[in-house]
């Protein structure tokens, strides 16, 4: 698939354990992977969005525990 200038797009981020695996969609459904660690120097922490040389419209956040 192919990202345009002005169409949306969903990055997903799933932690389990230390692995932290990041996924793409052009459609909210459909996700490929794109990178993937394991981070053992964490025991806690947060979720943030950092943005560079662009402003992004963030419209929906959704934590599931």
């Amino acid at each position: 698939f192919e990202l345009t200038l002005g169409t949306p797009f969903w990055l997903k981020a799933e932690l389990k354990g230390t692995h932290l695996t990041f996924l793409l969609s052009v459609d909210g459904e459909n996700f490929i992977k794109i990178g993937e660690t394991d981070d053992r120097s964490f025991s806690s922490g947060g979720a943030g969005i950092f943005t560079a040389n662009s402003m992004y419209l963030v419209d929906d956040f959704q934590f599931n525990l």
